[in-house]
């Protein structure tokens, strides 16, 4: 018969003693608290439960119960898989991570908040989107004390946080000397709120090298408001660089004496020459990108806007394409990269596309094309309505050093390409093309006048999805290629179908065969035929197409040219 487990005799002893010490103790402690007789009490009691009297018993066994519970914690930090992860891999978990997620699950065990703190360049130094101003206060001062610069996506109040109004002034105002990127929302703030908030920002920032202001509340103190404003940085932020002011284009006028910015984004701003935010942009002779989203301005003059010779890349986004008409081109032929869009507030059933008379001053001469990606589908939330969009990249000229021009537009008509400069630009110059269609629905290519496409050599035709219907005829405007020496079909999603494996869509070797001879290529074969997210059935026919045969998994990357080819304003230089 195999004995009971019992403990060694010495630490039995020892712990008897101990319990019968606590218990003298315990009662003693009672007896200062009471003058009820104990020894009667000590007989019947049994340990407290939730919400009994307290005893004898009760004081010490919660004090055993402690101790068993600090024992536990210790063996699970000693022989728990999650504590013995080295803290590099943690530190890469916590990456994957949400911020609040990040927040929270540093607080699962003193090891996790160990590993998170060793890390603080990588995993603090970039605070999203908050309201928690305390929480805010918290990560950079843990930043501050190493001296690492902090990223503040976007702080704002939402009138629902129960702290002083100048509280976040502060924090900011105390920080200020690593903050590298500042963006502030203040649609929700009160006429004081903000000039307290202006006087936290006339503190020298050496570090900030991305500044945002976002919707000001309107108040009819603006002249004061403005006012408030003054002297922003103390005038010292050497690294500033770029400039981003949603709606409230007038405080431009605050940088002006900080030549280091080099891009400027304006949200709201009429469209008109006579608007003194386009006399303001000549002030900044470092300004080479600049983002516009202009407004309507109903009264039309002769007098034209003029961009800064210094600009290289230039986003605008208009009401309606005629007010591209205002703009001086004459320095369009040095921009290098020039993006050209509708504004999405009125991408409706009545908005108008971009003509080609509106196009074409982009494109004149010397513009010599090589490449072109073009997108057709539906746009968003209008699923009724489809938008097609080009971007077309210049010819690289061997004799210069200066890279190549590009040009972008979004929601074009489609009877542009139609017309002979247009068309001498894109589809009849370029020698490598990019036709993507993104959307589930049947999708018909805008017809064109001009159907033969004698430069391109390299052609690759993207869907969304892939079905029988637009891989028999997918050409848009029954264009053909007699000079097509490679093909590329892609698929953007990798879903299954019925007939394929898990990464691709398998269709009848006829399809591809009807689909080459619409290209109408006068080669007797390509050179090579790529294949990405769908395959053909027999296979031993495709080299009946193509010298090189290759496959290649999964879904492609759609092509996005909604993006700003000025994206870039919006990163932050490392």
């Amino acid at each position: 018969m195999q004995l009971q487990p019992v403990l060694p005799i010495d630490r039995f002893n020892t712990l008897q003693l101990a319990v019968h010490d606590a218990c003298v103790a315990a009662t003693a402690t009672l007896a200062l608290q009471s003058d009820v007789h104990f020894a009667e009490q000590i007989r019947v009691s049994r340990p407290a439960q939730n919400g009994s009297p307290t005893t004898v018993f009760s004081l010490v066994l919660d004090a055993v119960w402690s101790g068993l519970q600090n024992y536990a914690q210790q063996q699970n930090v000693l022989h728990s898989a999650a504590t013995r992860v080295v803290p590099e891999i943690m530190c890469e978990i916590f990456a994957y991570l949400s911020f609040e997620d990040r927040i929270s699950t540093s607080h699962v065990c003193h090891k996790w908040r160990d590993a998170s703190l060793a890390f603080p360049a990588r995993l603090w130094s970039t605070v999203p989107d908050t309201t928690r101003l305390r929480d805010m206060e918290s990560l950079l001062a843990r930043t501050g004390a190493r001296g690492l610069p902090v990223d503040l996506m976007r702080v704002y109040r939402d009138g629902s946080d129960q702290i002083p109004s100048d509280f976040g002034a502060k924090i900011i105002a105390s920080h200020m000397f690593h903050i590298r990127t500042l963006k502030l929302c203040m649609g929700a703030c009160s006429f004081d709120q903000v000039c307290k908030l202006a006087d936290a920002l006339h503190t020298a920032a050496p570090l900030v090298r991305t500044f945002c202001l976002l919707s000001l509340p309107y108040n009819a103190n603006e002249d004061r408001m403005f006012l408030a404003w003054q002297n922003v940085f103390a005038g010292n932020a050497p690294l500033l660089q770029h400039v981003e002011l949603h709606n409230c284009w007038r405080y431009l006028f605050l940088f002006g004496d900080f030549s280091s910015i080099r891009s400027i984004a304006l949200l709201g701003v009429p469209f008109y020459a006579g608007c003194p935010a386009w006399q303001a942009l000549h002030a900044f002779p470092s300004l080479e990108k600049l983002e516009i989203l202009g407004t309507p301005y109903p009264r039309r003059n002769d007098e034209k806007i003029v961009l800064p010779d210094t600009v290289t890349h230039l986003a605008m986004t208009v009401d309606i394409g005629k007010d591209l008409a205002r703009l001086d081109l004459t320095v369009i032929d040095i921009i290098l990269s020039v993006y050209i869009s509708v504004s999405s507030l009125h991408l409706d059933e009545l908005a108008t596309p971009l003509a080609a008379t509106e196009i074409e001053p982009f494109l004149r001469d010397p513009f010599h094309p090589h490449s072109m990606v073009v997108t057709y589908g539906t746009l968003g939330h209008y699923a009724w309505r489809c938008k097609l969009g080009f971007s077309v990249l210049e010819q690289e000229d061997d004799t210069t050093t200066r890279p190549p021009k590009m040009r972008t537009f979004l929601d074009v008509d489609q009877y542009a390409f139609s017309h002979p400069p247009i068309w001498k630009s894109t589809f009849g110059g370029v020698t490598a093309l990019v036709l993507y269609v993104g959307s589930y629905k049947d999708v018909n290519w805008p017809k064109m006048d001009f159907a033969v496409c004698g430069n391109i050599k390299e052609l690759t035709i993207q869907h969304l999805r892939w079905d029988t219907d637009n891989i028999a005829d997918p050409i848009p405007g029954g264009m053909t290629f007699p000079g097509l020496r490679i093909l590329t079909l892609l698929t953007t999603s990798s879903e299954a179908t019925s007939r394929g494996d898990e990464t691709r869509q398998t269709f009848d070797f006829d399809d591809l065969a009807e689909l080459t001879r619409r290209l109408s290529y006068t080669a007797q074969t390509l050179e090579q035929l790529r294949l990405r997210g769908l395959d053909f059935v027999p296979r031993s026919g495709l080299y009946d197409i193509a010298d090189d045969v290759r496959f290649e998994e999964g879904g492609a990357e759609a092509p996005d040219l909604q993006q700003s080819p000025a994206r870039w304003m919006y990163e932050v230089d490392t």
